[in-house]
């Protein structure tokens, strides 16, 4: 069993995963929201995915990478350095989630999910799916839980996603939910919020302040 939080941080800049939309009802939605193939998650190897992911970049990927560590998850949040972290951190305060922000750290308890392992760093977690729309038809969710440093060690070559996972102490979560689509059923993008253990928004103190004198 799993027992360690996990942390992302997001500014969706680009509106791929509708973050706006989706982080103040407590769910997240991966990049397959925009144009992705759910199916090609039974189609192509499992590594070559996740080095797609972790090495290449995934502009439709199915993944949302996580960290075991919190800095990591504001480092993205942000967009600054791993250095810079502690010192940017304080130019933010946690805001509410209609009051202008620009990024979210999302945090997942795995302890939560009743995670059993598949393969060396690979977990399958199960819990109860929030969403009432999606719970008449998938009461229990289902996702997939990468360590992905321990899934790469012992591997041959990888290099680059080698460091990088080991750098960010990164996670990857999968949504594993089968949807029926009009002609075929394919992996859904939502990640549903019952594994998601808090969601905290933030915005630079500087537009706080200047959306106060508005």
């Amino acid at each position: 069993m799993l027992n360690i939080p996990l942390y992302r941080g997001d500014s969706d800049k680009y509106s791929t995963r509708n973050l706006r939309t989706t982080a103040p009802h407590g769910y997240l939605m991966t990049n397959l929201n925009k144009g992705g193939e759910g199916r090609i998650i039974d189609e192509k190897p499992l590594i070559d995915l996740i080095n797609r992911h972790v090495d290449e970049g995934w502009n439709t990927t199915h993944f949302l990478s996580f960290s075991e560590d919190e800095n990591t998850a504001f480092r993205f949040g942000m967009h600054t350095q791993l250095n810079q972290v502690i010192e940017k951190r304080q130019n933010y305060v946690e805001v509410s989630w209609d009051n202008g922000w620009e990024f979210v750290i999302t945090r997942i308890n795995t302890i939560n999910l009743e995670a059993k392992e598949l393969s060396p760093g690979v977990y399958e977690g199960k819990y109860k799916t929030t969403n009432p729309l999606y719970a008449k038809v998938l009461p229990i969710s289902r996702l997939i839980i990468i360590d992905v440093a321990k899934f790469l060690l012992g591997l041959t070559g990888f290099d680059k996603s080698k460091l990088n996972s080991s750098t960010d102490k990164e996670w990857l979560i999968l949504p594993a939910n089968p949807i029926k689509f009009v002609n075929r059923i394919e992996y859904s993008s939502i990640l549903d919020g019952g594994c998601i253990d808090e969601i905290r928004f933030y915005a630079s103190i500087e537009n706080v302040l200047n959306t106060s004198y508005e």
